[in-house]
């Protein structure tokens, strides 16, 4: 285990390169990268929304807060800025497709307010990769804060704080949705996919729900956890487990079959904010609340 000061405020969000070689965290106005076995490679002050996107190549880094989306190249050179059509504010989530040809935003129409779900208002951007040119996008879309393609390419999910759509990522239809169960929104939305593009994971503060890409379906009664709030979910490389991480700074693996916890880690750092794991299945990272990265090994 390997602690990081990284930030003077919360973690919110963590991402690994799939090659493993970079780690990428931001904060409130801060975002970093470090070499996984190595120091900080860079830092820059950006407005940072609640996701970090690696290309599947590990060459760029995208973030996007409101209408600021931002391309970083992991190499450290300056930003590059995807035109964005005027109107309302994107959703915050970004992701890149898995054959590294797209990145993506969603966002709603400018009568609307961006986390309210709108048929036929809302609508996917995308851009190509890596001339940043705007490309033929999908309508009936809506501003999630958070965005995910499976591993295959067939599908694309979006949460936000009353819902989560499975879509057809090349044509945009639905394929299954999961309401949140609460009357209000959820405060920490997520989702994750497994390497076999099976199963989504996704839900909301204590709310964990399993979903079968085949049929849209979940696939078991939710799970609960009412004492301990999920912050952040997420798949393991190995898709074997999923782990959770909450408030009370405790990061759970669950097995991806039984959904019933195998092991604990409680490492005093204080509630843990983000989630996740490198692809070859053996570390992991998570954020905290007092602005540290906490690297673990899985075995």
């Amino acid at each position: 285990m390997r602690v990081i000061d990284g930030f003077e405020r919360a973690v919110r969000a963590v991402a690994v390169s799939a090659d493993g070689r970079f780690l990428a965290a931001a904060s409130s106005h801060v975002l970093a990268v470090w070499d996984w076995a190595g120091g900080e490679r860079w830092r820059a002050a950006c407005g940072s929304g609640p996701q970090l996107a690696f290309s599947p190549d590990g060459e760029w880094l995208a973030t996007c807060a409101g209408n600021d989306l931002q391309v970083w190249p992991t190499d450290g050179r300056p930003p590059a800025r995807p035109a964005v059509a005027p109107g309302s504010p994107l959703g915050g989530g970004v992701a890149f497709a898995p054959d590294g040809k797209h990145l993506v935003a969603g966002r709603n129409g400018p009568t609307t307010w961006p986390l309210v779900a709108v048929p036929g208002v809302g609508r996917l951007e995308r851009w190509a990769v890596p001339s940043w040119q705007p490309a033929p996008g999908i309508d009936y879309w809506e501003a999630f804060p958070r965005l995910e393609f499976s591993r295959n390419g067939d599908f694309l999910a979006g949460i936000h704080p009353f819902g989560c759509q499975l879509r057809f990522a090349r044509v945009g239809g639905r394929q299954g949705e999961v309401r949140r169960r609460g009357r209000a929104g959820g405060t920490h939305p997520f989702l994750s996919f497994a390497p076999d593009s099976r199963t989504l994971l996704c839900g909301w503060d204590d709310e964990l729900h399993v979903v079968d890409t085949g049929n849209g379906r979940e696939a078991r009664r939710e799970i609960r956890s009412p004492d301990a709030p999920f912050r952040d979910a997420a798949f393991t490389g190995s898709g074997r487990h999923a782990g959770t991480v909450d408030g009370a700074g405790v990061l759970r693996l669950w097995d991806a079959e039984a959904w019933e916890v195998e092991r604990a880690f409680d490492w005093g750092a204080g509630p843990l904010t983000c989630l996740a794991f490198t692809a070859d299945g053996l570390a992991g990272v998570c954020g905290t609340a007092a602005g540290q990265l906490v690297l673990f090994d899985l075995e």
